[in-house]
């Protein structure tokens, strides 16, 4: 089976604070930063966290960070997405040490 979505955020209520389409991050993809992003968003949009599975996709995608470019660039899809919020929750969640440390995940 494969499944189409238009928005990760599958709430149109939602889409003009938190939105996540193909056009966010295309190209870009296989990229942790974008790994990243599509890992917060599914965790917080559908049932916001309610699954082990979900945390330890953060988790894991949070661990791919690691340069400064990738930082940027999942900053970028952070403000582009309206996923500040998500992301300072996934991030906590997750136990993510740099977000815990003030490091670079800090600034979301």
């Amino acid at each position: 089976m494969v499944e189409v979505q238009t928005d990760l955020v599958h709430a149109s209520s939602l889409n003009a604070a938190l939105s996540l389409t193909h056009r966010d991050i295309v190209g870009i993809a296989a990229a942790p930063a974008a790994q990243l992003i599509v890992a917060i968003i599914h965790a917080s949009a559908g049932a916001p966290f309610d699954k082990l599975r979900h945390v330890v996709d953060i988790c894991q995608a949070a661990r791919m960070i690691a340069t400064e470019d990738d930082e940027r660039s999942f900053q970028d899809l952070v403000a582009r997405t309206g996923a500040r919020l998500a992301a300072k929750t996934g991030l906590l969640q997750s136990g993510d040490p740099s977000y815990r440390s003030g490091g670079p995940s800090a600034d979301v």
